[in-house]
C-alpha cells in the first residue's frame, strides 16, 4: 500500500478514494446526525441548518458529507505538497496520512465547525504556498482574506490564522503597505456583509463566538486513541527530523513552503489552549501540517519496516476504534 502510494501513478487518487472507504467503514456503518453545539457560531448554526433541510431524517447523508470533506482535504493538501515539490519525488503519502489520521479519534470524523474551517484553511495554505510566482496579488490576497474571514465565522478560534497570512505574506514577498492592508480589508468584508444583513433584516444577534481564554482543553481518550496519539507523536519528530537533514536539497519556494507548515503546525497546536470551550475537536486543525511532516517519515527512512510498521499500526489502531465506536 505505502509503496503505491510512494509511486507517482496516475491512478493514485482514486485510490485514495478507496482507501479512505475502507479506513472510515465506521463513519457509514453506524452514522450519526450532527448536533450544534452552544459554543458553535450562530453562522455555523446556520449552515448546520440548511444542511439539516437537505439531509433531513438520514444520517448516512452527513457521513458522505463529512467523508468527501475529508476526501477532498486530503488531496488538495497533497497536491500543494507535489507543486511546491516538498520531496524529491512525487508521491501521495501526505493524502495517505491524511486519512489514515483523521480515522484514529472519532471527534475526528463528524460534521463540526472545525472540518469546515479546515477546508477553508487548506486552501489558504494553498493559495500562500503560491505568492511568490504571483507578479501582482492585490487580488489573491483579497480572496485569503475573505477566506479567513469565513473560516473565523464558522470557527471563531481561526481568526488566529491571520497570523499565518501575515507570515506567509513576509516569507513569500518583500514588504508593502498596501498588501497587508488589503488583507486587513478582506478580513473584515464577510463581517460587513454579515452585519449588514443583521441590520437590514432586523438580525440583532448574528455573530456569536468563543472567548479567548488560556488554560488546558478537557477531554479523554480510549486506550487505543491514546496510543494513536503516542505513535503519532512519535512520527511527527521522524518527519521533522527527516525534513531537517534533507532541506537544503530543496528550491527555495519550497523551503518557504515548509517554513508556512511549520507556523500552521505551531497556530493549529496553540489555538486548543486559548479556546474557552476546547475539546479535542480543536485539535483537528493539526492534522494538514502534521500529515505533510508525516508523509515524511514514510519517503525518507532507509528502513523499509518502519514506514511499514507505523502504517499497519495505524490501519489496525482505526478498525479497532471503529468497531468500538460502532458497538458503542
Amino acid at each position: 500500500m505505502i509503496g503505491n502510494f510512494k509511486a507517482n501513478l496516475p491512478y493514485n487518487n482514486f485510490l485514495l478514494l478507496i482507501y479512505g472507504l475502507i479506513l472510515k467503514w465506521a463513519l457509514f456503518v453506524y452514522p450519526v446526525t450532527p448536533v450544534a453545539l452552544s459554543t458553535d457560531t450562530l453562522f455555523f448554526k446556520s449552515i448546520l441548518t440548511f444542511v439539516f433541510l437537505l439531509g433531513h431524517s438520514a444520517p448516512l447523508f452527513y457521513s458522505v458529507i463529512v467523508f468527501l470533506l475529508i476526501y477532498f482535504q486530503a488531496v488538495f493538501l497533497n497536491r500543494i505538497v507535489i507543486n511546491q515539490r516538498l520531496f524529491s519525488k512525487t508521491n501521495y503519502l501526505t493524502g495517505m496520512s491524511y486519512l489514515l489520521l483523521t480515522s484514529l479519534f472519532s471527534f475526528w470524523s463528524a460534521f463540526s465547525s472545525v472540518l469546515l474551517a479546515a477546508t477553508l484553511l487548506i486552501w489558504v495554505l494553498s493559495i500562500l504556498s503560491r505568492l511568490s510566482n504571483i507578479p501582482d496579488p492585490k487580488k489573491t490576497l483579497f480572496n485569503v482574506a475573505i477566506l479567513l474571514g469565513l473560516a473565523t465565522l464558522i470557527f471563531f478560534p481561526s481568526i488566529l490564522f491571520l497570523l499565518l497570512a501575515l507570515i506567509g505574506l513576509s516569507i513569500m514577498r518583500p514588504f508593502r503597505l498596501p498588501e497587508w492592508i488589503i488583507l486587513f480589508f478582506g478580513l473584515g468584508t464577510p463581517f460587513y456583509f454579515l452585519w449588514a444583513y443583521s441590520y437590514l433584516f432586523d438580525k440583532n444577534t448574528v455573530v456569536s463566538y468563543s472567548k479567548f481564554a488560556i488554560g488546558i482543553p478537557s477531554f479523554s481518550l480510549m486506550r487505543g486513541e491514546l496510543i494513536a496519539a503516542i505513535v503519532i507523536t512519535l512520527l511527527l519528530f521522524v518527519g521533522f527530523y527527516f525534513v531537517q537533514i534533507n532541506m537544503r536539497r530543496l528550491l527555495v519556494q519550497s523551503r518557504n513552503t515548509w517554513a508556512i507548515i511549520l507556523f500552521y503546525l505551531a497556530i493549529s497546536f496553540l489555538i486548543p489552549f486559548i479556546d474557552e470551550s476546547a475539546s479535542f475537536h480543536d485539535f483537528f486543525l493539526i492534522v494538514a501540517p502534521i500529515s505533510v511532516l508525516s508523509a515524511a517519515g514514510f519517503v525518507y527512512p532507509n528502513k523499509k519496516w518502519f514506514p511499514f510498521v507505523i502504517h499497519w499500526t495505524f490501519v489496525i489502531l482505526s478498525i479497532l476504534i471503529g468497531v468500538y465506536d460502532t458497538i458503542h
